[in-house]
This record gives C-alpha cells, structure tokens and sequence, in this order.
C-alpha cells in the first residue's frame, strides 16, 4: 500500500526495534491513522523528495508499544502517523530550510542531535486540523532531551 506516490506503507512503518522485540502491531497500523499519514506523506514528504531524492525516513510511525520500547515521548505524532524523522545526504539542516523556503506547512519541525549546523536528523510533522509552524531545537548533550524555540529566520542563515 502507498501512502503517496513514493512513500509505501512498509517504508513508513519499518522499525528495527520492533522487529528484535516482535512487536506485530507496528507493521499494520490501525486504519483510522492511514489517513494522517498520507497526509504527512502528500503535503510535505512528498515535495522534500523532489528537493532531495535520497531523502531517507529514519522512524515514520510507532506503535505505543514502539515509541515505549525506544524511549520516545507519551504524546509523540510519530504514534499518529503525524510525524517523520528525515535524513539526506546533502546535510539535514537543508531539509528544514527547503521547508521555510519552499512555504511547505508543517505543524513541528524540531532540529535533533548533532549540532545546529549538521543535525543528525529532522522531525518533521503535519496535522490536518491545525498546523502551528513550531520549530525546535533538541540537544541531548545532558543525556535528556532540552528543547528551544528558533525562528524561521535563525534557520535560513545558517550555512
């Protein structure tokens, strides 16, 4: 099954965690969420693979059980299929100024790990009631997750 023209469902569902763990309820998400993530799919996934073709989806969905399993948060999107972490080989941090510059709408956008200027990964979400265009830095350099506001702008001039 496609979640759009070039995200399939077994893409966005992959989890190694689950698989060690056998954790089944990953790999065939309830229908009532199918449609939020071809929205999430079809409104920003889509548009980033034109900008970078290898764009790679490092954790689409998770099951509570998943999300549980790899520490994620209690309110997390990804267990909406709300929420993606991407990954390019042209630097991640690109991702998220090819989202501000190209106008895409997204409800978070939280720049994770590494540095600011070469992160290890984006979340990206997308909610089809309401998009609240946050963007947030997470630095696990104390072992916990710390998060701060940036604004469009502090992203477009990091080079």
């Amino acid at each position: 099954m496609n979640l759009s023209e070039h995200i399939t469902l077994e893409q966005f569902t992959r989890s190694q965690s689950a698989t060690r763990a056998h954790i089944e309820e990953q790999f065939t998400p309830p229908d009532n969420l199918i449609e939020a993530g071809k929205a999430l799919c079809e409104n920003v996934i889509e548009k980033l693979i034109l900008l970078f073709p290898d764009l790679f989806i490092s954790s689409g969905y998770r099951c509570v059980r998943t999300n549980a399993l790899i520490g994620g948060s209690a309110t997390s999107q990804h267990c909406k299929m709300e929420a993606a972490d991407l990954t390019t080989s042209k630097g991640n941090i690109k991702i998220t100024q090819a989202v501000i510059s190209a106008n895409i709408p997204f409800d978070q956008i939280i720049i994770e790990g590494g540095t600011m200027e070469k992160p290890a990964w984006i979340h990206v979400s997308y909610s089809r009631l309401a998009n609240r265009g946050m963007i947030l830095r997470a630095d696990f350099s104390t072992g916990k997750a710390v998060y701060s506001n940036l604004t469009k702008e502090q992203i477009l001039k990091i080079k």
